[in-house]
Formats: C-alpha cells, structure tokens, sequence
C-alpha cells in the first residue's frame, strides 16, 4: 500500500548526513554519533518535522545517519492566539486601543485575522492565522549546519586556520535529502554528494 499513517510515502524521503574526518580516537565515536542522533531528533520533533526512524552508523573516520521517511515539510497549520478582554482591546467607539493594537502585532497577524471570542470569563480578542508548513530543505540546512559544532569532544582542535573546532580535521560533508544535496557549509567546507 502507498498510505501509511495517513501520508503518502511519496510526500517523505530519506535524508543521509555523514562526516568525514581524519581518524578519531575509538572513545569519541559512540558519544559523538549518539550526540549527533539526538540533536537532530529533538530539533526535528521541535520544528514538527515527521519522520519514521533515524538510523546511524559511526566508524574512526565517518559519523553518519539516515532518517528514514521523512516529509518534505511542515505540515500547515491553523494558529488561535487569544489576547486581552474586549474591554481592554477596545475602545469604547470600537477602535483598538494600543494594548489591542500590541495584541494584534505580536500575534504577527493583521486586524482583518482579529476576532472576538466568548469564554468562560468573558469576551477576549482573538487572532486566527494559517501559517504555511517551512520547506524540510530549509530546515534541515539550519540543523545540519548546528549539529556538527554541537558534537563534544573531550579535546578538540582548530583546522585549517578557521574559528571552529572539531576533534580532528573534517575532510568532507555529505547531505543528501532524496536527491537533493543540502546546502550546508562548515569552516568553509560545503556538503556534497
């Protein structure tokens, strides 16, 4: 079958990211991987990114993952902001007053998205928004490009030079989204295939 879970699988590919490096001491390689494995779980899970399982792989000179079946985005999604009481919002000719004005500004919407809603405690401004789902593209460059200074090493040293630090020099950087290399850039060195 082509459903499962309710996606078509056709809206999901795998997404490789692998690190080349010079040779790493064999006590690095299990905290680096499983560090990088869960920097980009709970960054996934945090930008509402589906995904089926990550796998990863991990020897001296390569520290590499598979996310299996992930979207090609964000799903899209209605956001309701309740704001201040309508006395508040309002004034007294109908006009928002600046708290109203604030509301409606910080909900990063317009006044034609504003709306009152009746509650319990009584009428509340409110703001209702369809907020497009980001391109997993995009995402993943943001991730991918954090993950590698986030790794920990119990030493690690500057190569080539540049400001950053790794615990042996990156020779290079695969991202691979379907067929789709992802742009992400490391101490001037950019991903491949």
């Amino acid at each position: 079958s082509n459903l499962r879970k309710g996606v078509y699988l056709m809206d999901r590919k795998y997404f490789l990211f692998e690190i080349g490096v010079e040779e790493l001491p064999a006590s690095y390689i299990a905290p680096a991987i499983h560090s990088l494995v869960k920097y980009f779980e709970e960054n996934l899970q945090n930008k509402n990114l589906h995904f089926e399982r990550i796998s990863y792989y991990s020897t001296p000179r390569r520290l590499a993952l598979i996310i299996h079946e992930l979207a090609i985005k964000q799903n899209d999604e209605v956001v309701e902001k309740v704001g201040p009481a309508k006395s508040v919002a309002y004034n007294s000719d109908g006009t928002l007053t600046k708290a109203g004005e604030g509301f409606i500004r910080g909900a990063n919407c317009e006044v034609k998205d504003s709306f009152i809603i009746e509650t319990p405690k009584g009428e509340y401004i409110a703001v209702k928004k369809e907020v497009k789902g980001e391109l997993s593209s995009v995402i993943l460059k943001e991730i991918g490009t954090t993950a590698i200074k986030k790794i920990q090493f119990p030493k690690a040293m500057y190569w080539k030079a540049k400001s950053e630090k790794f615990a042996r020099p990156i020779r290079w950087i695969t991202a691979l989204f379907g067929q789709e290399v992802i742009d992400i850039e490391y101490n001037g060195l950019k991903a491949g295939r």
